[in-house]
């Protein structure tokens, strides 16, 4: 009976180890990024993000930016391994702002290891120069 009790807790380890989501980011930096950084890192190719200590290349995500003044939302279609879509560039490159937030959804990415993942939303806030 206890083996079969070490055995079931084991388990829910394992499948809650399994579920735990790791947080993915455009760079190893927390506290944002400037204009600069992202407008390099949306030249790279390929695509990559940071999901824990790994890095993983990006297959496909949606660019969206959320900016303060004025108050709205701009979606700039689907990036892929090629890369940004032309409008997200561009937007990086003359009108991202201090406070705008870039979003990316529907995130579908490949580990070193080959293994693909899928990830929600990672967002990133446009800091100072």
């Amino acid at each position: 009976m206890k083996k079969l009790i070490l055995i079931l807790i084991l388990l829910i380890v394992n499948i809650s180890y399994l579920d735990a989501q790791v947080t993915c980011s455009l760079t190893s930096k927390k506290d944002g990024m400037t204009s600069e950084e992202l407008l390099r890192w949306s030249e790279e190719r390929p695509l990559t993000i940071i999901c824990g200590n790994e890095k993983a290349t990006l297959s496909s995500f949606e660019f969206t930016v959320f900016t303060r003044k004025p108050l709205q939302t701009k979606s700039f279609g689907l990036g892929d391994q090629g890369g940004t879509s032309i409008l997200a560039h561009e937007f990086l490159k003359n009108d991202v702002k201090e406070g705008d937030t870039i979003i990316l959804k529907a995130i579908t990415a490949v580990k070193a290891d080959g293994v693909e993942i899928k990830i929600d939303t990672i967002s990133t806030v446009v800091k100072a120069q």
